[in-house]
């Protein structure tokens, strides 16, 4: 493996005499990885995962948009179905305020849907997830992190988690 400059100050990056091409993003083991350590691609993702699996169970069942279902029910099966897709992965992931926003305002979108209201009705979101039984995404993702971050506090004194926790910049 070795490094060239070219006329222009572009890095390359050669392996066994093949050149490897520069990416702004890929994908790897299911997660989109980006260049700056940004979390768009993989927020957007997440959102794609809920959209898909709320499609899927309402196709099928046609219980989150069945008016006859009560609210709760269908708060269950959003917890059990729809949410875990989006919050796979999420409590290692290094998601800004601005990005845990954007997955509330998605989530609050299907619970909207599936409480048949319509916007001129001026419904507070807070009322909605109080029928329905739904805290904020952004709370889940954040108990995540802490559940995590209670895990390497619990670790062996020599564990390498718990070594890299403690270092300073």
């Amino acid at each position: 493996m070795c490094t060239t400059t070219d006329r222009d100050g572009r890095e390359s990056i050669k392996l066994d005499g093949k050149e490897i091409r520069t990416v702004n993003k890929f994908k790897y083991l299911g997660s989109i990885v980006e260049s700056g350590g940004r979390m768009d691609e993989k927020v957007k993702n997440k959102i794609l995962a809920g959209w898909d699996n709320w499609k899927a169970a309402s196709g099928v069942s046609g219980v989150l948009c069945d008016k006859r279902v009560p609210l709760r029910l269908k708060g269950k099966f959003h917890k059990a179905v729809v949410r875990p897709a989006m919050l796979y992965g999420t409590e290692t992931a290094n998601i800004t305020k601005t990005e845990e926003k954007k997955l509330d305002v998605e989530e609050m979108r299907r619970l909207v849907w599936m409480s048949v209201v319509i916007r001129e009705d001026r419904i507070w979101n807070e009322y909605i997830r109080g029928l329905t039984k739904v805290a904020e995404i952004s709370k889940k993702v954040q108990e995540g992190r802490m559940r995590r971050y209670g895990l390497r506090l619990r670790r062996e004194e020599d564990h390498l988690g718990r070594h890299a926790m403690e270092m300073e910049a």
